[in-house]
């Protein structure tokens, strides 16, 4: 995960644009890996980076660091993340996310995920006849800013071609935001249910 991000901080920065990453990160979100996304780096006194077969894999815990703003669209909408997105008879709890960056999208809307009791009208975990994977399908529509300005709100003014041109082919249907300086793509989209991206 470091070098990815290392990876992605430095096409991300020198090119200021936005960035939108999402997947199953197969961790929950009281993980250090949840952490490093969310904060930029990890509290060296967590319980599982601790013991000596992790300091034989792991560099230096003051190393591992980003310097992009991301936030999780899931927790930015709902104030707090799923109960899951993974729901099997040994797995019930959060992995997948949709990552962002706030200073360049805006989240417009995400997918509500389903109730428990709902899950469980069709069997006692997924994938099941409604919900033909084990993961179910997260979803927002956003907002893209042109590169080099931020996301404002009462921003006047078009929408970047370049930007939508670049993803529209990634992430579904481009439109701009009316009377905002936005692109908006809607359907980004992780999990393997139906119309998910796996």
């Amino acid at each position: 995960m470091m070098a990815l991000m290392k990876e992605v901080e430095m096409f991300v920065l020198e090119r200021d644009v936005a960035l939108i990453m999402c997947g199953d990160f197969n961790s929950d979100p009281a993980s250090s890996v949840y952490e490093f996304l969310a904060e930029g780096c990890i509290n060296n006194s967590r319980s599982e980076l601790e013991g000596a077969e992790n300091a034989v894999y792991l560099p230096d815990i003051g190393n591992i660091v980003h310097n992009i703003d991301m936030a999780s669209v899931m927790s930015t909408v709902q104030k707090t993340e799923p109960a899951f997105t993974n729901y099997t008879t040994n797995c019930k709890g959060t992995l997948d996310y949709i990552w962002y960056t706030p200073s360049r999208v805006k989240v417009m809307a995400c997918t509500a995920i389903p109730e428990e009791k709902d899950l469980l009208e069709f069997g006692e975990s997924l994938p099941n006849a409604m919900y033909p994977s084990d993961h179910l399908m997260i979803c927002c529509d956003v907002a893209l800013s042109p590169m080099g300005a931020p996301v404002t709100r009462g921003a006047n003014g078009g929408g970047s071609n370049a930007i939508a041109n670049s993803v529209s082919g990634m992430l579904g249907g481009v439109r701009k935001a009316a009377g905002a300086n936005l692109t908006r793509v809607t359907g980004v989209k992780t999990g393997r249910g139906v119309g998910g991206v796996r």
